[in-house]
């Protein structure tokens, strides 16, 4: 099987990664939303394989930038997306997450430092952004 853009083989998450970040920037550069929605998951996908800790800082900033950069129903789908992978972070460490009592007035910047309650509040601050956008479109 030949890894590619089109055909991803995460058993290569390096290769998938390569692949995509190309397709990622000529995608946004072009207003493609469809592909630079594909090429930020699989960005974040592959970089998850990679580290555990993948880049998760740097892949919320991906669909964000996504989010406030494309049009509808891209942007939505972005912040969908997002939402998604803000899950995806807490379930992976639920517990500790759990444990953690910050204040909710500063979020750190690093999203491994948060707390259950960041997690929730983000999620749906993106939820509901993307409910403006898709009711807007």
């Amino acid at each position: 099987m030949k890894n590619t853009f089109a055909v991803p083989d995460f058993a290569y998450p390096e290769m998938v990664m390569k692949n995509a970040r190309a397709e990622y920037a000529k995608a946004l550069k072009a207003g493609d939303g469809q592909r630079a929605l594909q090429g930020a998951i699989q960005l974040s996908v592959a970089s998850s394989l990679v580290n555990s800790e993948g880049n998760v800082n740097g892949n919320i900033a991906r669909f964000d930038t996504l989010a406030n950069s494309l049009p509808a129903p891209w942007n939505a789908m972005s912040l969908i997306a997002q939402a998604q992978l803000y899950n995806s972070i807490y379930q992976s460490n639920q517990w500790d997450f759990n444990q953690r009592k910050l204040p909710l007035d500063r979020f750190p910047e690093n999203v491994l430092a948060w707390s259950k309650d960041m997690f929730d509040i983000r999620t749906q601050q993106c939820v509901e952004r993307a409910a403006d956008m898709a009711g807007a479109g």
